[in-house]
């Protein structure tokens, strides 16, 4: 959606909002990595969260409501069994 309001009427509006995003985003990652008593370098990971994680998660959002509303069943496949594992002794 941002990108299809950069290229509307108010670019500068929407990219003043989403850097007051990103910055009350990072400050309240520094209070939790305050609080955590985290390292502060993994808060840099925040920046590309936005960019990938997040969507990332979009399409799993979008692709399970698809599919409970096609009432189909989601499930984390089969495994075919073998028998053939051998265990190490000693």
């Amino acid at each position: 959606m941002m990108i299809f309001g950069l290229c509307g009427g108010k670019p500068g509006k929407i990219l003043f909002y989403y850097v007051a995003f990103i910055v009350v985003d990072f400050i309240v990652g520094i209070i939790a990595f305050w609080m955590e008593k985290e390292d502060y370098k993994k808060l840099w990971y925040i920046i590309p969260q936005r960019f990938v994680w997040r969507q990332l998660m979009y399409y799993v959002l979008f692709k399970s409501i698809r599919k409970a509303v096609k009432g189909e069943l989601n499930t984390w496949g089969t495994v075919k069994r073998t028998g053939n594992v051998k265990v190490k002794t000693g």
